[in-house]
């Protein structure tokens, strides 16, 4: 069955935190080519890494309209599910806290606490990737950013690198193919 609220994809954000803001942590990623895997609150203290099921559009409008509760910036990473699925990432489980002892010790890091009424994460519609490092493929990765601006950055760092091409001219700017792919949340309306 094909419903809206369904998506072939998963999406990493990055957030601003006391150090470093969401921009800078994504430019970072995508300098050092890899998202690291992080232990803050996951149970059981295993390296994971955390991805939302949630459509992109959705993404854009929870963004756009600053959501309470949504901690993360505009910026981020979209992959295919059967992707990640196949490189171990599984939704999480979304259960009272007394429900975490009866898991077994190698799924105890999909836990996510749910009490109706009281805590409820659900509409993130998490999955979790127990790894220390995931290596960007560009391939495998479209970048999400705010807006055409931040994609015109891009291209044109990526076109001021000298290729080191013997009949390079002088005064020419000497372009290659950009290998990322990317999104923007303006060009789906939201800004």
């Amino acid at each position: 069955m094909i419903r809206a609220d369904f998506t072939n994809t998963l999406i990493h954000l990055t957030r601003d935190k006391a150090e470093q803001s969401a921009a800078d942590t994504f430019h970072k990623i995508v300098e050092e080519k890899s998202l690291n895997g992080s232990t803050e609150n996951i149970r059981g203290k295993s390296k994971c890494i955390c991805f939302s099921e949630t459509p992109i559009s959705a993404i854009g409008q929870i963004v756009s309209q600053n959501h309470q509760g949504f901690r993360y910036g505009a910026f981020g990473f979209m992959f295919s599910k059967k992707y990640l699925f196949n490189k171990g990432a599984r939704p999480v489980i979304y259960q009272p806290d007394t429900d975490f002892s009866i898991l077994p010790e190698s799924l105890q890091y999909r836990h996510v606490r749910f009490e109706i009424d009281k805590v409820d994460w659900t509409w993130e519609r998490e999955w979790r990737m127990k790894i220390d490092l995931l290596l960007l493929e560009p391939e495998h990765v479209t970048l999400i950013v705010p807006n055409r601006e931040i994609v015109e950055q891009f291209k044109t760092k990526n076109s001021s690198h000298n290729l080191g091409l013997s009949i390079a001219l002088p005064g020419v700017p000497v372009h290659r193919k950009l290998e990322w792919h990317f999104i923007t949340l303006e060009d789906l309306g939201y800004n």
